[in-house]
């Protein structure tokens, strides 16, 4: 079975806020969170009720309209969505947590859209990303082995066969990819396992990460917490 990592986000939510700590300088009741690629809105939902707003943008109208819906359903007054382009974002406006979540593999100019994500957060705000590990063996977006090891061309190939679908928009990264792509920013930046995880593989997989942070190259994805220097 396919793990989705938005179960544990929303179901885990204490666990999940936890991950900006130390890092973020501020209680989290008290925060504006920005939540990039917010798609559904599962994510920035699950986190209203513990803060003082969210704004959640994906350029999906569906999306947003799935969202918006959503919040609707559940009387939640503090989120707002809107259909727009990271790029669009007003560079004045700061935000002490941004979220890109599961977006920067989706995205073929990653610096740019890192960047944008940089310039939005606030004095003591931090950024959160999570993205998947193209050398794991498993691609997480089509479920089929060693995907996204291949050429695009041959990609394409195998995912067509198997699911009908292009592989053209996908972007994984390698840790030294990704690590090289933080590492051009003027930034400090802390790879964080996931908390309390429920699964015996995560489980094992966080002991081996903080005992050996070389591992990290084999995970099954990075996450990290970003400050701003």
């Amino acid at each position: 079975m396919r793990y989705d990592r938005n179960q544990y986000r929303t179901g885990q939510v204490d666990d999940y806020i936890s991950m900006f700590y130390p890092e973020l300088k501020k209680e989290f009741r008290d925060c504006r969170v920005l939540d990039v690629g917010c798609g559904h809105g599962v994510v920035s939902l699950s986190l209203a009720p513990r803060v003082r707003s969210v704004l959640g943008i994906d350029p999906s109208t569906q999306s947003i309209e799935k969202a918006k819906a959503e919040a609707e359903l559940k009387g939640i007054k503090n989120a707002r969505f809107l259909a727009m382009s990271a790029y669009d974002l007003d560079v004045a406006e700061k935000y002490d947590v941004v979220i890109l979540s599961d977006v920067l593999e989706h995205v073929p100019d990653q610096p740019k859209l890192l960047q944008k994500c940089i310039e939005q957060i606030a004095p003591g705000g931090v950024l959160y990303v999570n993205t998947p590990n193209k050398w794991f063996p498993i691609e997480p977006h089509f479920n089929l082995p060693f995907l996204s090891w291949l050429p695009k061309s041959l990609a394409n190939r195998y995912a067509q066969a198997f699911s009908g679908d292009s592989y053209q928009g996908y972007h994984l990264l390698s840790y030294r990819q990704f690590t090289d792509l933080l590492d051009s920013f003027q930034i400090n930046y802390a790879l964080k396992p996931q908390p309390n995880p429920q699964r015996m593989l995560y489980r094992v997989g966080n002991r081996i990460v903080t005992r050996a942070p070389f591992m990290w190259r084999f995970a099954n994805a990075f996450q990290v917490i970003v400050q701003k220097r």
